[in-house]
Formats: structure tokens, C-alpha cells, sequence
């Protein structure tokens, strides 16, 4: 019931289905991490550390856990996220979603050095060698007349950065050069979702799409250049934590 109220954006509702679960069973370390992600949604951020923190300590395992934890702001400052990812990528040296997690937490460390710039560039590397070419080389026409494909990546066309950032780069785009392809992969719609999509020649709804359909939904389209407006960040409402769930539910973590 939970993961159907989250998937209708009724998180009050997901909140309370998930309070019954752990009425019924406070252990269920699986629940634990679910409610901690929908409070988290809902910025009862206290709560969702909270949660975070009695999860692991039922299953000291839990890797997402960690990760999750790690960029909440209620652990902050920064050496102590730094120490909880640390822990998690000990458990599991190999999953470079929370790596990379730790890497946005390190450019907003004051005490950042050169450091994270090679830290960066080999996780690029490593990111790009585990995943297989999937399509032919670059065919996209040569003709410098027409007009270019940019495409833009992002979970966050929203009440967000983001899109504060992006509204007025749209508005300013020589649109006799370009064409605009928007790949949205988040959930939350308001006004400024709508003021994206205004200024979108092409908007596609990408959220429910895996990894793999919307590489071939750009590959389709064309797209001359691609901007990943996300970066390291988006960890909550990433691929990652919905398939995260999702393999703990098969596991009989969560529900």
C-alpha cells in the first residue's frame, strides 16, 4: 500500500501505511529504509536519520542505508557523512552509486582540495569501462546548417535550482541553432515544471523509462549534445534508490 500511495504522491498516506507495517513489525529493517526515503521526501529529515539509524543497526548491512544517510543534512557536517559512506563502501567496495554519493558530498566540503578533482576523474574512468558501448560511433549529419540537438537530463524541472537555472538559459537559446529535448526523470510537478516544458521544442516524460530506454530514446532522437544537469546529486529520487528498494523487497527487506 505504501508504494502505491508513493507512486499517486500521496506521502502522508505512505507515511502511515508504513507506521502500520512497523507497528506490527518495529524490526523490519527493509520498512525502516522505505519510511526513512518517504519522510525524507517530506523534509521530516530528523525522523528519516532517525529511521536510518535504527535500520542499520537491525541490519548493519544494509548498504543503501548508509548511502542515504550519509547526504542527509541533518548529518552534517560533512567528516561525519564522509564517515558513514566511508562504511558503506567497506561493505560493498563495488557499488559506485555510493561513491558517487560521496563525491557530491566532497564539493560541498570547505575544507575540499585537488584531491576530489582525481577522485572525479577515476571514478569517471572506472564508470565508463564497466559499461559496455551500447551503440555504434557518433552519425548524426555534418551539415553545419541545420539546427543542433541539445538535450537535457534532469530529475529536478521543479521547485528547484535546477530549473531556476535553467528557465532563463532556455529563454536565452538561439533557437534558429538549437532544438531543445527535455528528459525529465523526476516525479514532482508544479509551475516551473511547466515553464520547462514551455520552453521544451521536445519534452519527454522519462521517469518510469530504465537506464537502458532512455539511452535509446536519445539515441533515437538525435541528440548532438547531451547535458546532465544532475551530476552526482540526486540521490533520493534516483534510479538507484527505486531499484535499491526494489531488490530489498525481493530479498524480503521491505515490502
Amino acid at each position: 500500500m505504501s508504494n502505491l500511495y508513493e507512486l499517486r504522491g500521496d506521502l502522508t498516506a505512505a507515511v502511515s501505511a508504513l507506521e502500520s507495517a512497523l507497528k506490527l513489525r518495529p524490526d523490519w529493517a527493509g520498512v525502516l529504509f522505505n519510511y526513512a526515503a518517504v519522510l525524507w521526501k517530506l523534509r521530516r529529515l530528523s525522523q528519516a536519520e532517525a529511521a536510518l539509524r535504527r535500520a542499520i543497526a537491525i541490519d548493519p548491512g544494509l548498504v543503501p542505508a548508509y548511502g542515504m544517510l550519509g547526504i542527509s543534512s541533518e548529518v552534517s557536517p560533512h567528516p561525519e557523512a564522509l564517515e558513514v559512506l566511508g562504511a558503506a563502501r567497506k561493505l560493498d567496495p563495488g557499488r559506485l552509486d555510493i561513491e558517487s554519493t560521496e563525491l557530491f558530498v566532497l564539493t560541498c566540503w570547505d575544507e575540499i582540495s585537488a584531491k576530489p578533482f582525481v577522485r572525479h576523474k577515476d571514478f569517471g574512468a572506472r564508470l565508463e569501462s564497466a559499461i559496455a558501448r551500447r551503440f555504434e560511433p557518433f552519425g548524426n549529419s555534418k551539415d553545419p546548417e541545420r539546427r543542433l540537438r541539445v538535450g537535457y537530463v534532469s530529475g529536478d524541472f521543479n521547485f528547484h535550482p535546477v530549473a531556476f537555472f535553467t528557465i532563463p538559459l532556455f529563454e536565452r537559446h538561439d533557437r534558429s541553432a538549437c532544438e531543445i529535448f527535455c528528459y525529465w526523470t523526476g516525479s514532482t510537478v508544479d509551475d516551473f515544471t511547466r515553464q520547462v516544458q514551455a520552453h521544451a521544442d521536445v519534452w519527454r516524460d522519462a521517469a518510469s523509462m530504465s537506464d537502458a530506454g532512455l539511452a535509446e530514446t536519445i539515441n533515437r532522437d538525435g541528440i548532438d549534445i547531451l547535458v546532465d544537469l544532475s551530476g552526482h546529486s540526486g540521490f533520493f529520487d534516483s534510479p538507484f534508490l527505486r531499484s535499491s528498494r526494489r531488490r530489498y523487497r525481493l530479498r524480503g527487506w521491505g515490502i
